[in-house]
């Protein structure tokens, strides 16, 4: 498991880093680190006008651990909302694979299990914890695999909400995301398929000069 902390003034200030990085950590080969974008990514709304309608219950997760205190706030006054509407914002949260040095060329983790939470210091069961399956691999493909993994919409809220709530640890004033993983698919792998790719030219015989040389090599000879 990682732990990434952040203050949550840099989590919530206008202009906001644009990301934070985990330390690494390797679990059975695969060595990988959390990454938050506390802006959220450019694609999230996007990606919450998608997912919100067909995932109801992670919708009410979302609101019954951190928009409590914003809806109430809605309700007492409708300036108070459009300002907490402008503050609130989307936090991107992922799983990134960092492979080190000695990974050999066209590697994967397949079906790899994964877990990133924001937790609660009030009460552990009210943290925001999602889950899902991955094949990471250096190169996106058509086939769903990729380096990263993880959610454009993780979370809506704002500073306000955070502690309120109790997402906010009172001892240092940060926030706490976690992830963990589980190789369901097993140790590293390599794709056969790239070997594919290339021809072994010490195959071709020549009888002659450039005879029999293939159409496709003509053109360098």
């Amino acid at each position: 498991e990682v732990e990434l902390r952040v203050a949550v003034k840099d989590l919530s200030r206008e202009v906001a880093p644009e990301k934070f990085r985990s330390r690494t950590k390797g679990v059975g080969g695969f060595v990988f680190g959390l990454l938050v974008f506390p802006q959220g990514t450019k694609s999230a709304p996007e990606h919450a006008r998608k997912n919100r309608p067909a995932r109801d219950s992670d919708r009410e997760g979302d609101k019954n651990a951190v928009a409590d205190a914003q809806k109430e706030e809605e309700e007492k006054a409708a300036v108070v909302a459009v300002k907490e509407k402008k503050e609130t914002r989307w936090i991107s949260a992922f799983v990134e694979a960092r492979p080190s040095e000695d990974y050999p060329p066209h590697w994967y983790f397949e079906d790899v299990q994964f877990l990133v939470s924001l937790i609660n210091f009030e009460d552990l069961k009210k943290s925001i914890v999602k889950h899902d399956k991955h094949t990471f691999s250096p190169v996106e493909s058509s086939d769903g695999k990729a380096i990263d993994r993880g959610w454009h919409d993780f979370v809506h809220c704002d500073e306000a909400t955070l502690r309120n709530n109790g997402f906010v640890d009172p001892k240092d004033d940060t926030v706490c995301f976690r992830a963990s993983v589980y190789l369901a698919g097993g140790a590293m792998k390599v794709s056969p398929k790239m070997k594919s790719r290339y021809m072994s030219l010490s195959k071709i015989e020549l009888s002659g000069p450039y005879e029999k040389v293939p159409n496709f090599l003509s053109s360098l000879v």
